[in-house]
């Protein structure tokens, strides 16, 4: 997991909040040079084989239930035998 985060503190309480045990790294704010990035929210994505973002996902509050359907489908997808 990547993360930009000025404050360590508000990091550790996102990651206690959601239960991650993940390993996280902390990336300058901007680093990926992605438009995404310049709406200062969370979001997921996937990286190919060429390090190009695939599968570009940005939670919502109100409706938090795509969140886990999305994260269902990126594991289904890693999980395929690659041949």
């Amino acid at each position: 997991m990547l993360a930009s985060y000025q404050d360590t503190r508000s990091l550790r309480i996102f990651l206690d909040e959601y239960k991650i045990n993940e390993n996280i790294y902390v990336i300058d704010e901007g680093a990926l040079n992605i438009p995404i990035e310049t709406y200062h929210f969370p979001y997921f994505f996937t990286l190919d084989n060429k390090f190009e973002l695939n599968n570009v996902f940005l939670p919502s509050k109100e409706i938090p239930e795509l969140s886990s359907e999305y994260l269902k489908s990126i594991i289904k997808i890693e999980k395929k035998p690659v041949i």
